[in-house]
């Protein structure tokens, strides 16, 4: 597509509006990941979201979002012929967290968050985190908010898993916060 306009500035509202269009379907997808995955047969799995899925499948998905045709991921996580749809499902919300132009906890609030970790007392960081999550925009917290949900539940299989809190970490904190 080409974009005509008439000044800087209405070419710089143009590149806002579809760079937040992109953002948006970007939470979508998470959004839509979340409760399809939110289950124990999914979160009991072994390498879930450290395993890659099919690469085909997992393109074929994300090309089709890119052109508003959102799956439907639930339908994809009963054809129990394959656990690698699975893998798939959660590449494209991992892939969705980690192509968002700017992350959950936004560059403005990284500094912020990573120096949270050097107060000695628990309490201290949790005001914190909670003072700078307030802070951040509402659709980036709605998101982030479900997010953190979904992984203290997925941290409940961690025996079967194998995906730890650290584990988990070490997969999503580079999607939310760079």
């Amino acid at each position: 597509y080409m974009f005509a306009a008439n000044s800087q500035l209405e070419m710089e509202n143009w590149i806002r509006a579809l760079k937040r269009g992109v953002f948006v379907r970007r939470v979508s997808v998470c959004m839509m990941a979340l409760p399809a995955l939110s289950n124990e047969h999914v979160l009991s799995l072994e390498g879930i979201f450290r395993l890659a899925g099919d690469r085909g499948l997992t393109k074929e998905l994300e090309n089709g979002i890119d052109k508003a045709s959102f799956p439907d991921f639930a339908a994809l996580l009963n054809d129990h012929g394959s656990s690698g749809n699975v893998h798939c499902v959660a590449d494209v919300m991992k892939r969705s967290l980690k192509l968002m132009n700017e992350p959950l906890i936004a560059f403005s609030y990284c500094q912020s968050a990573i120096a949270v970790d050097y107060d000695n007392s628990e309490e201290v960081r949790i005001q914190k985190l909670r003072s700078l999550i307030e802070r951040i925009p509402h659709l980036n917290r709605t998101l982030l908010e479900e997010l953190f949900r979904f992984l203290n539940f997925a941290m409940r299989f961690s025996s079967l898993s194998k995906m730890t809190s650290n584990n988990l970490a070490i997969v999503f904190a580079p999607n939310v916060l760079r």
